[in-house]
């Protein structure tokens, strides 16, 4: 997925902890973001990110003011390594930097809360 997206340092790169339904789409990952920050996300400039229960699939959803966007990736042999959340944590925001690392299967540490 990171050959085709490019990730610009204006945006916000934000992991959702929780597993979700990959057969959602604009609607039921518009539902998360909305209980997450209390509105849609077209507002702020973020790219939400959210994986399956065995996070060998995974789904960005981005707001623009003219429309909604869904990029969806799958790995072929190994699982996405999400870096650590404490209890609390609904979602961790990770630099663009970071997030090209862990699309390519890197191992990530150090993320902050969001």
């Amino acid at each position: 997925m990171n050959e085709i997206v490019m990730f610009p340092t204006t945006l916000k790169y934000r992991i959702f902890r929780d597993p979700v339904d990959m057969r959602k789409s604009f609607d039921g990952l518009g539902q998360l973001v909305f209980r997450h920050l209390g509105k849609y996300g077209d507002d702020e400039p973020i790219l939400f990110f959210f994986f399956n229960k065995q996070r060998t699939c995974v789904k960005a959803l981005f707001y623009n003011n003219q429309m909604v966007t869904i990029l969806y990736g799958r790995r072929k042999e190994e699982a996405f390594k999400l870096p650590g959340f404490d209890p609390d944590q609904k979602a961790i925001d990770v630099s663009p930097v970071t997030m090209t690392a862990l699309l390519q299967g890197l191992t990530v540490v150090g993320a902050k809360s969001a």
